[in-house]
């Protein structure tokens, strides 16, 4: 029982992950939208930290990466 009602609250727990990193992605997107690539890439950055295995938050930031380097 126990181990059943732990495993729910992972699950859980990452679900919760997953939502707060979309809405950092979706905070980045805007912030992009008007200019603001620092605050973009920070988003971003956020996204990933809270769910390192989001794989698009890692393509937002190497996109942007490349951008911010051009001259």
């Amino acid at each position: 029982q126990a181990t059943i009602r732990l495993r729910q609250e992972a699950i859980d727990k990452e679900k919760a992950l997953v939502k707060y990193a979309r809405e950092y992605i979706q905070m980045g997107d805007e912030c992009l939208r008007v200019g603001m690539k620092d605050a973009a890439m920070r988003n971003y950055e956020k996204a990933v930290a809270l769910c390192p295995k989001f794989k698009e938050a890692w393509t937002k930031i190497k996109k942007l990466e490349k951008e911010i380097r051009k001259p």
